[in-house]
């Protein structure tokens, strides 16, 4: 997946995780919007697999003060990475496609706060080692992660139709939306095991 262009920091972190993974990604082309329905809808930042529509989120681990599990998106990323799945769902018959929302979370890098942050994600039911990788795409362990020099992200990731049921306004000025900590726990999943699940 290469993008042409000015790319985000998460989004060369994104490319250099799955380019490691073997995962086949497609850039699409987020200036062109789409008309579903009569309403014109964002279009999804790649296509994953031939069957997974993907948006990037970059966010911090903890986000300020404490504030672990930051998953804030725009209603236009929700109602953009349904229609696309419905319509593709529609067209095509063979292929069941799906929505997810990528998130590209950076951990700290002082010892303490990323012994804090590595015990947060495991009160996810969901969370294994297999997600965590630093700055250059390559999986880390409890072996090296506390001695790698680079920084550390967790790559996980949600199914949009389940962020949609569970979400609550975050900001009427930004179209803001959000899962509350306790549920968005509950449906985040290595990014990895959803395609393995699909490959298997």
């Amino acid at each position: 997946m290469k993008r042409s262009g000015y790319r985000s920091n998460k989004e060369r972190i994104f490319e250099k995780i799955i380019t490691k993974e073997g995962i086949q990604a497609f850039p699409a082309n987020e200036g062109k919007r789409m008309l579903h329905n009569g309403k014109s809808v964002k279009t999804p930042e790649a296509l994953i697999e031939s069957r997974f529509y993907v948006d990037v989120k970059g966010k911090k681990f903890p986000y300020g003060n404490g504030n672990y599990w930051e998953n804030y998106v725009s209603s236009d990323d929700i109602d953009g990475l349904l229609s696309w799945k419905s319509m593709s769902n529609k067209k095509n018959k063979s292929t069941k496609y799906a929505s997810l929302i990528a998130y590209v979370y950076e951990l700290p890098r002082k010892k303490k706060d990323l012994e804090r942050a590595i015990t947060e994600l495991k009160r996810s039911k969901s969370f294994d080692m297999s997600c965590l990788y630093n700055s250059d795409g390559i999986k880390v362990d409890e072996k090296n992660l506390y001695k790698t020099s680079r920084k550390i992200y967790a790559m996980l990731a949600v199914d949009v139709s389940k962020y949609n049921k569970l979400k609550v306004p975050r900001s009427a000025a930004w179209n803001a939306v959000y899962v509350p900590r306790d549920e968005f726990r509950k449906i985040a999943v290595p990014l990895k095991s959803i395609f393995d699940k699909y490959k298997n």
